[in-house]
């Protein structure tokens, strides 16, 4: 298990527990806002076999920020009753997206210290990701637990820049067509915000 499989396999037993203690009662959902995350809403759609695409936007001060995720197909990895699974996936640019209040509200919850600058745009920007959890319930805090059964699935992703590599959580809920990036280290907020300003 290479480290990045260790690190994505100690985030599941930290976060979100042993899978006995989860039940089978579907809790009432609602999102629950929480410190170091940031909503926004979704569309699934599926674009073939285990390949899933989201379109997604981010509305605030008057500006409508447009983005896509795709996810592709997973395969498991680690220990099989954790059922953590990994595959590859790519952030889609839309046109007419307007995204200076999308990137400024990352910029803090990503705890990053600079704007991007001149950014070159792109129409797609790989990522690795980590299914971290699936079928979880959103807590009072806003963290994820199995202990009820619910919609939300959780991501980890690791967006590469030549030689760096930086982590973002990704999570989301297609019953409340709600999705929400979420901070892994504030190390990784400059140039995560550096990539992500490439496509949304």
């Amino acid at each position: 298990m290479n480290r990045r499989m260790l690190t994505a396999f100690l985030a599941v037993i930290l976060q979100i527990g042993c899978k006995e203690s989860f039940s089978n009662k579907l809790s009432s959902e609602q999102y629950v806002p929480s410190p170091g995350s940031l909503p926004f809403e979704i569309e699934a759609v599926e674009i073939g076999q285990n390949s899933r695409l989201f379109l997604c936007s981010y509305s605030a001060q008057g500006e409508k920020a447009l983005f896509e995720f795709e996810l592709g197909p997973t395969k498991l990895f680690g220990p099989t009753d954790l059922g953590m699974e990994a595959g590859n996936g790519n952030f889609i640019a839309q046109a007419g997206s307007d995204s200076c209040i999308l990137l400024s509200d990352l910029k803090r919850i990503l705890e990053a210290e600079n704007m991007p600058g001149q950014v070159k745009r792109t129409e797609v920007l790989p990522f690795d990701f980590v299914r971290l959890g699936s079928n979880l319930s959103q807590s009072a805090d806003g963290g994820f637990s199995p202990k009820t059964k619910g919609n939300w699935t959780t991501l980890k992703l690791f967006i590469a820049q030549g030689n760096q590599e930086s982590e973002v959580y990704l999570n989301f809920n297609e019953s409340l067509k709600k999705g929400q990036f979420a901070i892994k280290d504030s190390e990784y907020g400059d140039l995560l915000l550096a990539e992500l300003a490439k496509v949304l």
